[in-house]
């Protein structure tokens, strides 16, 4: 029997739109992220999946493992960290000095096994096991986001490079930070910013002033209804973005990263944050 579920079993899953390493790279999984199996190629060297927020796309078959029901249960009961910095190593002992197992990108989770002074005993997705220094954990789940543990986020991403579908610190696109960002700090959005705009319509915030509170997220494209670009405010006129790489923006023209390109596409805004207790239809709007 094919498997049904898989889980990443390497630190980043590309996810692209055919069966191809040179098709589009339509987003990105890290590792431990559950998948569901839709079909898989013929030789089995691809899978086509659906993620948690509904896109649907190719991994190839040695980013995962295929995992049944009680080991997919068991896996997500056993989370106790989450990748709190920009990334941290896995080594075969509790050591520095130890060979490195892998590398790990902010917002995996992963269990806890021992510890042993500063260092966490793991497990991961295709059974190996090592060690991470606690410094670059924080325990699972965390606190409720506040505008502040956003901002936090957002600022471990700066200077990552643009990358179309990329959604971690090694490379994003804007709406790929966007969603990583606030999945990291328990709000969980759709995958492109039309449809951020989408879910969070209830919530939407006055522009005309373009003073905006932390953690609002503003969105620009030629029309309200042709939207291609989201950034997250850090409060006023400033915000972060993905363009170019990951840097600070601003609508005002005397502030540092200023664009006239980007200001005047200035078409909406929506405070994810007023939404914490609302659940967010993840189907709504999107493709």
């Amino acid at each position: 029997m094919r498997a049904r579920k898989l889980l990443v079993s390497v630190s980043v899953a590309d996810v692209r739109s055919q069966s191809s390493h040179t098709s589009e790279l339509l987003t990105q999984a890290v590792l431990g992220v559950e998948l569901d199996v839709i079909r898989a190629t013929r030789d089995l060297a691809w899978y086509l999946v659906r993620l948690h927020d509904s896109y649907v796309g190719w991994v190839r078959s040695w980013s995962v493992v295929p995992v049944s029901g009680s080991e997919l249960l068991d896996w997500k009961g056993r989370m106790a960290f989450h990748v709190d910095s920009r990334s941290v190593r896995v080594r075969e002992r509790p050591t520095n000095r130890s060979a490195v197992l892998c590398e790990l990108v902010l917002g995996t989770r992963l269990p806890k096994l021992a510890s042993r002074g500063d260092w966490v005993k793991t497990t991961l997705p295709d059974s190996t096991q090592g060690w991470v220094e606690v410094s670059g954990l924080r325990p699972h789940p965390g606190p409720l986001p506040t505008a502040s543990s956003v901002i936090k986020t957002a600022f471990l991403f700066m200077g990552a490079p643009y990358l179309w579908g990329g959604t971690t610190p090694w490379g994003c696109d804007c709406s790929g930070l966007v969603q990583s960002v606030y999945s990291f700090n328990g709000v969980e959005l759709p995958r492109d910013a039309r449809d951020q705009l989408r879910a969070l319509e209830d919530c939407s915030v006055d522009i005309q002033s373009q003073r905006f509170q932390p953690g609002d997220l503003v969105f620009f494209g030629r029309k309200l209804t042709d939207i291609s670009h989201v950034a997250i405010s850090t409060g006023g006129s400033s915000f972060v973005h993905s363009h170019g790489c990951v840097r600070r923006g601003s609508l005002r023209r005397e502030e540092t990263g200023y664009s006239l390109e980007i200001s005047r596409l200035l078409r909406a805004a929506a405070r994810p944050l007023g939404e914490i207790k609302k659940t967010i239809d993840k189907k709504k709007g999107l493709q």
